[in-house]
């Protein structure tokens, strides 16, 4: 953040919202707009000046990286098994470091849940998850269809909100325990 504070010096730009737009551009693998152009090129010359990465550059450097055929072999070697949690959040450039990283012969278990993606705001695309089984070959889909956690009247409230999701997969979740109760009064609420 201060050193896009001091690249923005004389401008009337928030460094907040440069560092939302740079995260944003790098998270979906994209080139900045235009307006931005000047200011994402010295960042990233200025980051590299400093021999320095933020956290979007954790996953772009890797896949940069792997450009190098033999690097990326030796690395699928080495990682024959990936574990991805919360699958349903990943976006566009971790989607690209992981078809780098699991080529054709990596087993992948991806764990997750389309109707609990949140982070669409931060370039998560849940058609990663959606598209699981025709972009990688031999998936077996394991449903975790019981809910421990909470109760039957949670789970039935939650279960309405969600079946008006337009994509998802269907499914259904179901309490363990359904405790006695009334039925969940759900309403649609407008925001503006």
């Amino acid at each position: 953040m201060k050193l896009l504070k001091s690249l923005l010096q004389g401008t009337r730009l928030k460094a907040a919202d440069i560092v939302d737009e740079i995260s944003h551009v790098k998270s979906l693998a994209l080139e900045p707009p235009d307006n931005l152009k000047a200011i994402f090129d010295e960042y990233r010359s200025t980051m590299y000046a400093k021999n320095a990465l933020d956290f979007d550059d954790l996953i772009l450097k890797p896949i940069e990286m792997f450009g190098d055929t033999e690097l990326l072999n030796s690395y699928r070697e080495r990682f024959r098994h990936i574990i991805i949690d919360e699958y349903q959040d990943i976006n566009r450039a971790q989607y690209r470091l992981l078809r780098l990283l699991a080529g054709s012969k990596a087993t992948i278990c991806a764990v997750g849940d389309p109707d609990q993606a949140i982070y669409a705001f931060r370039g998560a695309d849940e058609e990663n998850f959606l598209n699981f089984e025709r972009n990688f070959t031999g998936v077996s889909r394991v449903t975790l269809d019981q809910n421990y956690r909470s109760s039957g009247n949670i789970v039935r409230a939650s279960g309405v909100m969600i079946m008006h999701n337009k994509k998802r997969i269907a499914d259904r979740k179901r309490a363990l325990c359904h405790k006695s109760g009334r039925s969940p009064d759900c309403r649609r609420i407008c925001s503006r």
